[in-house]
């Protein structure tokens, strides 16, 4: 009896693993054609009958170690929407989830872009690249660059001032007057480069870069210009060099673009200064953003889900691009744009912090998953609790090491969770 019992007990564990054991077989047929999750071919070539079902592990409805339920899963397309947002500390297992989480979505496949703000979020089927100011990071991203959007309906003035906007958040010491200046100069930059606000005809030229617009600083520093002093022009020149000068907003090579629809892309930030991340970040994914809008809207109903998903956007400490200088909850923060707007241009959102303060309520409006982890404290499991309303007590109960509470819109009731690793 003991046995029948417990063959019962594992018969979901059982199922999984003979689903897992098919998907290795065709894992194999395909790497014998040299097809690799990853890579062109396999985003190219594999064309899904199913909706991408992401394997997270198992319901864990008792203490017992051994007993684990039926297993669980992320359905984005059963969701309003695909996005994730995974709380948790350190230690409690976040990061491993999200390779766990990568990983799929690539097989499935789905193209994946990946923000790695500390070079943790490796895993196979990547292409990285580097950006930093060392000889191995040969490409760079460009603020400046005018993302191709419809010119009669946004001019080049106010494309200026959302880089001026961005530039206040990663630099947030400078003062009002050193903006203006710095507004000014990024004008003057675009009119040397050939770029004028009142010929549209003159803004598909190559756009400056930020060490032409410390150009500009440096000759305005000798005599002044404007109504703005000598001295008040080489101040803000000295506040932002450091930034404007970085090798990796004045390299001639940019990432390509067109490539992240077909690859699974990581970019590691994980050698610079957090006010280089959080400006190479915002100003890439506004890039990509500008870019799937300029294709038009995905389907209303989506054949698949590789119709349904253009791009799928990892982001680890995503608090770097909603804690700078600024109003979280501004509708132009990056990652407002995102969750609100992003859906219907075909892209998902996987988003990693500590905390539920890290983000604005348009994230936390929009989200249609969340599995929250061990916090660091009462404090933190006060905050995090009521994103999947259970006790903050049973946050702090969580063991770590994949243990947690996962909501999603297929099934809106927090079940506890055990991630599976590896």
């Amino acid at each position: 009896m003991d046995i029948f019992k417990n063959c019962r007990k594992r018969a979901p564990e059982m199922k999984h693993l003979m689903e897992q054991m098919k998907v290795c077989t065709s894992r194999m047929a395909l790497a014998a054609l040299d097809i690799f999750p990853g890579n062109q071919y396999y985003f190219e070539r594999i064309n899904p009958r199913f909706p991408m079902c992401i394997d997270m592990g198992y319901r864990r409805d008792t203490e017992d170690e051994e007993e684990l339920t039926e297993p669980c899963s992320w359905e984005p397309s059963a969701c309003s929407n695909g996005s994730l947002l995974v709380l948790g500390a350190s230690g409690s297992g976040k990061t491993e989830t999200l390779k766990k989480v990568g990983r799929a979505v690539i097989h499935h496949p789905i193209p994946l872009l990946i923000i790695d703000f500390h070079g943790d979020i490796v895993f196979p089927g990547q292409t990285s690249f580097l950006l930093s100011s060392g000889f191995d990071s040969c490409i760079g991203v460009n603020p400046l660059e005018l993302p191709s959007l419809n010119h009669r309906l946004i001019g080049l003035r106010d494309q200026w001032l959302g880089v001026t906007a961005m530039l206040k958040r990663a630099c947030p010491h400078l003062s009002q007057n050193q903006l203006a200046i710095i507004t000014f100069a990024i004008g003057q930059a675009f009119r040397n480069a050939g770029i004028e606000e009142a010929f549209p005809w003159t803004w598909s030229n190559q756009a400056p870069r930020l060490v032409d617009v410390l150009d500009v600083l440096r000759k305005w520093g000798e005599d002044g210009f404007d109504c703005f002093s000598a001295a008040s022009i080489r101040g803000c020149y000295n506040a932002v060099t450091s930034v404007f000068g970085h090798p990796v907003f004045n390299r001639f090579v940019g990432l390509d673009l067109n490539r992240l629809q077909n690859a699974c892309t990581r970019i590691d930030l994980s050698h610079v200064d957090e006010s280089i991340r959080f400006l190479v970040a915002e100003t890439l994914l506004r890039l990509v953003f500008a870019k799937l809008r300029g294709l038009g809207p995905i389907p209303v109903n989506p054949a698949s889900d590789k119709e349904r998903y253009r791009l799928m956007i990892l982001i680890d400490e995503a608090k770097i691009l909603t804690c700078g200088k600024g109003d979280p909850d501004s509708r132009d923060r990056i990652l407002n744009v995102l969750i609100t707007e992003g859906r219907k241009f075909g892209i998902g959102l996987i988003l990693a912090s500590q905390m539920v303060d890290h983000f604005g309520q348009d994230v936390l409006s929009n989200v249609a998953s969340l599995l929250v982890m061990k916090p660091m404290d009462a404090r933190e499991a006060k905050r995090n609790a009521a994103t999947v309303q259970v006790p903050y007590e049973d946050l702090l109960a969580l063991r770590g090491r994949g243990e947690g509470y996962f909501k999603t819109g297929g099934n809106p009731r927090a079940v506890k969770l055990q991630v599976t690793m590896g």
